[in-house]
């Protein structure tokens, strides 16, 4: 079975910001485990957060899952790692209206900050 692949900048993009958090490494909340996942701390769904590095932690599943389903403990995680402060600023950009997100700009922003690490 083949599986179709999204393509586009906003795919693309999705799939090099993936690249970048996964090369933590680690867990970054067990730290026992490097099969690690894109977790987001503000929804997918927002395009002004979706490829912000403070946005996303490296997860194994099981604490992916924990923090997607447990509020406490994704609230948890994020005092511990980027601070109530930050989050509450990505959340004020991820409802942010107006000019239209630049999705093949941010790929070679990507693609840049990817080299890097």
């Amino acid at each position: 079975m083949t599986v179709a692949r999204a393509k586009g900048p906003k795919a693309k993009a999705d799939r090099l910001f993936s690249q970048i958090i996964r090369s933590r490494g680690r867990c970054e909340r067990c730290g026992q485990r490097d099969d690690v996942v894109t977790a987001h701390i503000i929804g997918r769904r927002f395009s002004w957060t979706r490829t912000n590095e403070l946005n996303a932690w490296a997860l194994c599943p099981s604490c992916h899952y924990e923090v997607d389903n447990y509020a406490d403990s994704k609230m948890f995680m994020v005092a511990r790692t980027i601070g109530l402060d930050v989050y509450g600023e990505l959340r004020a950009l991820a409802q942010k209206n107006g000019a239209k997100f630049d999705w093949p700009a941010e790929v070679e922003r990507l693609e840049a900050r990817l080299a890097e690490v």
